[in-house]
């Protein structure tokens, strides 16, 4: 039987935003020097935090100033560490809505539905040949420590779950994220599908927009 992982609502992660650009377009920003990556993640920008002297954002969006709200988190040192990050709850809530609207089509968590329901059947066959199949919840993962077969990953390493039928389908609405989910952990930073990952970067560039638009407005009243 899966452990049960505590979940956590998902929260309107961006009900917020639109009152937050002014403060974007009303501070002076810092001085750039340059645009690096995280090493060993090239889809990880780091820029200078727009208003916090010393401060670095780590944002999967390429746009300077980078907008914090927008970052996987901040760094006080260069470069970045697990002890120097600090994640974005905002971040963490968009994250969980993207993933909560189109797990059903990532690869990745169809082949981790298969799994399952190919493992549960073998293991009812074996234990009671007249039972009927049965569902259950399915981890999807962070890919940066991958658990052996059969093993659950750590939670600290578990997006959510969701929960699936006897044939492999996963029912609506029922994505449910894991609290002790951690973007930074001594195995690494956040690793998302590529197809995840593509579905993120197309949210946040998309609110990224509504920002732009909102602070132009704002400059011209």
């Amino acid at each position: 039987m899966t452990p049960f992982i505590r979940p956590m609502r998902i929260s309107s992660p961006l009900s917020s935003l639109s009152s937050t650009f002014t403060r974007y377009r009303t501070s002076s920003p810092l001085p750039f020097r340059s645009i690096s990556t995280l090493p060993g993640h090239p889809h990880i920008q780091i820029h200078p935090h727009p208003t916090i002297p010393d401060t670095h954002l780590l944002t999967l969006l390429p746009a300077k100033p980078a907008i914090p709200i927008l970052a996987l988190g901040t760094t006080s040192s260069l470069p970045p560490t697990i002890n120097s990050f600090t994640p974005n709850q905002t971040f963490l809530s968009i994250l969980h809505s993207v993933i909560s609207e189109h797990c059903t089509s990532d690869p990745s968590t169809q082949q981790s539905v298969t799994a399952f329901v190919s493992s549960s059947t073998h293991s009812l066959f074996q234990h009671n040949r007249r039972a009927a199949p049965t569902g259950g919840w399915v981890h999807i993962s962070d890919e940066r420590n991958p658990p052996d077969w059969g093993r659950i990953p750590d939670p600290e390493d578990i997006f959510g779950s969701v929960e699936v039928d006897a044939k492999g389908n996963i029912r609506e609405g029922s994505y449910q994220p894991c609290l002790g989910y951690r973007i930074w952990t001594r195995n690494g930073i956040m690793q998302l599908s590529p197809y995840l990952r593509e579905k993120l970067v197309e949210k946040l560039k998309d609110e990224e927009r509504k920002i732009q638009i909102g602070s132009s407005r704002f400059a011209s009243l």
